[in-house]
């Protein structure tokens, strides 16, 4: 016969505080009198709300005069169930940094491109997070949301802008609070967006005279035909056809996939940036 511990009642104890109780919860009703001395039949359970450590006291009675125990008992199953079964319940009072990570974003990862998945990262991580990653979803303010792009470029305004309407538009339609703190944001005065200036012909020459090789090629490549950096490194020997060059994929980070607009385009190759007077240069 195996000895129980003199403290077991203390290990079951710390060991339930882990324990999901949702799905095991069938509270019996009980004979409960009010102050006013009217007797009902009551019954307590617990209400387990997304955000919130601790679950939600819960409590409902009916009259013994109109409910028989067994009646009473069939309702209060129902009740129970109904709030009880599947995920706890939204509540503002969850975090804006768990909402992140729990709720909203791992949806939208995995139909985002890597560069698009780098620029919500860098988003977050850079501008929302900590201005009101510690905030409860229920005490995010407008005027929270217009401090964060205060002193940005144009364009990133609208970038951050756009992802926090998209959170918070998620946490409202899944219930976690009523209205969204991103809408009808007055966007603050800011400095415009300044056009790429093109290199000019000396420029150009410059840079050709003073490359040769694999470099001399690479530059090449990139001024006389447009191509992005990511889709001059993930060119092959194959991609040099008689139209032209081939332009149908891109790098990210190491790792080949589809052009940024999934478009597949040719390039003209001039005589003096062909192969034979520079060196094809690629994979493959």
């Amino acid at each position: 016969m195996v000895e129980s511990p003199v403290n077991l009642p203390q290990l079951l104890k710390a060991k339930g505080r882990s324990m999901s109780r949702r799905r095991y919860q069938h509270p019996t009703v009980y004979l409960w009198k009010g102050k006013s001395g009217q007797k009902f039949w009551k019954v307590e359970w617990k209400q387990y709300i997304a955000g919130r450590p601790k679950p939600k006291h819960r409590a409902m009675t009916w009259p013994c005069s109109e409910f028989a125990k067994t009646a009473a008992q069939a309702e209060a199953d129902k009740l129970v169930r109904g709030e009880t079964d599947g995920p706890p319940c939204p509540d503002g009072s969850m975090l804006v940094r768990d909402f992140w990570e729990e709720v909203f974003y791992p949806i939208p990862a995995r139909r985002l491109a890597l560069n698009s998945k780098a620029g919500y990262e860098s988003a977050w991580r850079v501008y929302i997070e900590p201005a009101i990653g510690g905030q409860e979803l229920q005490h995010v303010i407008k005027h929270a949301i217009e401090t964060i792009l205060g002193n940005m470029a144009d364009s990133l305004i609208k970038r951050v802008l756009s992802l926090m309407h998209e959170m918070f538009s998620e946490a409202v339609e899944n219930g976690y609070v009523v209205k969204n703190p991103a809408r009808r944001i007055m966007l603050p005065n800011c400095r415009g967006h300044q056009e790429t200036v093109a290199l000019t012909e000396q420029q150009v020459r410059a840079i050709f005279d003073n490359t040769e090789g694999r470099d001399g090629l690479m530059w090449r490549i990139l001024i006389l035909t447009g191509c992005r950096p990511g889709e001059l490194l993930a060119l092959q020997k194959s991609d040099l056809i008689s139209a032209g060059l081939l332009v149908d994929e891109s790098t990210t980070w190491g790792r080949v996939g589809p052009t940024k607009n999934r478009k597949v385009r040719i390039g003209a190759i001039a005589r003096y940036a062909s192969p034979g007077h520079c060196g094809m240069a690629g994979r493959g």
